[in-house]
């Protein structure tokens, strides 16, 4: 391996957060912009999906594959020392049949009344957009 290879490898690979006029920025590598009637995602300025804006299905299938691919996280940690507890909200999933399994799993889970390890604050899961 010659030198100029080695010196490669050292260089970081950035690819600066060009957004086009108007985006909003979701994750540093992803953003968005809403059209008369569509959404559209973006990595730089490469435009990566689209939907109507009342398309709800092609929304949550876009926001599962984001998911499953690494690109977002799928909950939100909220902790709240006064009244010793961190909520976990974890975001809908691609279909009903996934969200009713959550919705059941985050009830379950805070039944258990578990203190997140080395806090005293008590676990309380629900799914984004539910009660």
């Amino acid at each position: 391996m010659g030198r100029s290879a080695g010196f490669a490898r050292s260089l970081p690979q950035l690819q600066l957060p060009l957004f086009p006029a108007g985006a909003v920025q979701v994750t540093p590598d992803l953003a968005c912009r809403c059209a008369t009637d569509t959404v559209v995602y973006f990595h730089g300025q490469l435009t990566v999906f689209s939907h109507r804006r009342d398309d709800v299905a092609s929304f949550r299938m876009f926001k599962a594959q984001l998911i499953v691919h690494g690109s977002v996280t799928p909950a939100n940690l909220r902790p709240d020392y006064a009244a010793k507890t961190l909520t976990v909200e974890i975001h809908r999933l691609g279909s009903a049949l996934q969200d009713a399994a959550v919705e059941q799993l985050c009830a379950t889970l805070t039944t258990t009344e578990t203190c997140f390890p080395t806090t005293d604050l008590r676990l309380i899961y629900r799914q984004m957009g539910s009660t």
